[in-house]
């Protein structure tokens, strides 16, 4: 992954607090860094994409995805459903491995 979406990762998922929102203007220790391991292991894993004009697209539906689980009120339904959301959009362009 370039460093561009890299950058926009941790500023979206991880930096980026809405102080006009009463669940994201302010975080605990433990969201942060619940935060902070999904978008790591985002920023670990490979993915397979047939094209260059397919990855800033994708990388946005991730970032909304992680904006809309700041959103949430930490380990609620509404932000389990979102981390479930996630999941599915991040085995989309998994890089199959073969055993």
């Amino acid at each position: 992954m370039g460093w561009r979406f890299l950058s926009k990762l941790i500023f979206w998922g991880i930096l980026q607090q809405d102080a006009f929102d009463k669940v994201d203007c302010a975080s605990p220790i433990e969201r942060q860094e619940y935060m902070l391991n999904i978008v790591i292991d985002i920023c670990d894993k490979e993915y397979n994409f047939s094209g260059f004009a397919e990855v800033g697209p994708y990388f946005k539906k991730v970032i909304n995805v992680l904006k809309q689980m700041n959103y949430a009120l930490f380990k609620s339904d509404d932000f389990f459903k979102e981390e479930k959301e996630l999941e599915k959009l991040l085995a989309e362009s998994q890089v199959a491995v073969e055993a």
